[in-house]
């Protein structure tokens, strides 16, 4: 999956010519072995394997459905790049720049459950008087 991930790049460096095709191999096959490399660290670090209480069919499970996210990711990121000017490009570039508008969501819960504290506010004294507007 890693690889994939810059199967975008290796379909626009094929019509450059070798030098930066062989690039975007060696990138490709750089990020997957340094993938496997942080994969085999960790499994070092951790001398016991962490099993969930409910069994291996939960971690199965849970491969594939994430094999399946990763799948459908894939599938509409080259579907984006083949059809740039297309519906399905229109309508997800707008939400996809914003991060789904997630910010705000995560913003307006951290709010509700701690509310800023604002000074309090002082009335002048003609409430009615704008700020660089002379009375006459």
């Amino acid at each position: 999956l890693s690889g994939l991930s810059l199967a975008p790049l290796l379909t626009r460096a094929t019509g450059h010519g070798r030098g930066p095709l062989a690039v975007v191999i060696a990138a490709s096959v750089g990020v997957v072995v340094l993938t496997m490399g942080w994969h085999a660290l960790a499994d070092g670090l951790l001398a016991r394997p962490i099993e969930p209480a409910l069994g291996i069919g939960w971690r199965v499970t849970g491969w594939f459905v994430a094999t399946g996210g990763f799948a459908l990711l894939f599938g509409l990121q080259v579907a984006m790049h083949a059809r740039p000017q297309g519906r399905l490009t229109r309508a997800l570039q707008p939400r996809l720049f914003a991060g789904f508008y997630l910010d705000e969501i995560f913003t307006r819960l951290t709010f509700r459950l701690w509310p800023p504290k604002l000074p309090p506010r002082r009335l002048a004294s003609n409430p009615l008087r704008m700020p660089g507007i002379a009375e006459t």
